[in-house]
């Protein structure tokens, strides 16, 4: 068996195509042609389960949801950003959940408005 930092190291190489840790991604960067496609299971949402949320929750219920919404974006954002690191990069999505598509699809719709003359 491969350990896992070697496995970053083949990939960085393209001696495979493709890679998928499901609690690995966090600090590693594939910019370029080393990853041109992502595929999400299911939305990032956050971990709820940890002490912050449940505090969060019982002391500051009214903020609770736009913490949460707003934490799941960033890591949503993050996710794509490891393979988005020059202008010239591309990234397809692929994902069965409708969550995802509707988030890529706003995003490029942004990008859109903003560079449209």
């Amino acid at each position: 068996m491969i350990k896992q930092e070697n496995k970053f190291q083949i990939l960085k190489k393209e001696k495979i195509k493709y890679y998928s840790p499901q609690n690995a991604l966090e600090g590693i960067d594939f910019p370029g042609e080393i990853c041109n496609s992502i595929i999400f299971t299911k939305y990032p949402n956050p971990n709820t389960q940890d002490i912050f949320w449940k505090i969060l929750q019982k002391t500051h219920p009214q903020y609770y949801w736009d913490f949460y919404k707003d934490k799941a974006r960033r890591e949503f954002l993050q996710r794509l950003y490891r393979a988005l690191r020059f202008k010239e990069d591309h990234l397809y999505v692929l994902s069965p959940d409708k969550r995802v598509l509707d988030a890529v699809r706003k995003i490029q719709l942004e990008i859109y408005e903003k560079n449209k003359i």
